[in-house]
């Protein structure tokens, strides 16, 4: 039988739930330990891995439009805890890039 490996006790009941369910699914995703966490823009014309010459699971990938971040976007912090608190992740990357189309649009 398959032993979930996400850490419940720091978790609300119903996230455990889904990621033990995930778990169950795809062990290379929750329950493999990625050694980064790249924030980046979804500007995806190149995978984070192929950059940084990683293989599937290694990478913890967080996207968002213009990779812009604040202390109040519930998807980014959860991301962030989750890469930190459960999988443990050593490093995190904050990546961009130059001629943003999401930065461009944003401040016309």
């Amino acid at each position: 039988m398959h032993k979930c490996h996400v850490p419940t006790n720091r978790l609300s009941p119903l996230l455990t739930l889904t990621l033990c369910t995930v778990c169950t699914v795809c062990d290379l995703f929750v329950c493999g330990s990625p050694k980064y966490c790249w924030l980046g823009c979804s500007d995806a014309r190149v995978s984070p891995n192929d950059i940084m010459g990683e293989q599937a699971g290694s990478v913890f990938i967080w996207w968002n439009v213009a990779n812009l971040v604040c202390n109040t976007d519930i998807n980014f912090m959860s991301a962030v805890q989750y890469a930190v608190g459960v999988l443990e992740v050593p490093h995190i990357i904050v990546y961009g890039h130059y001629d943003c189309g999401g930065v461009r649009a944003g401040v016309c």
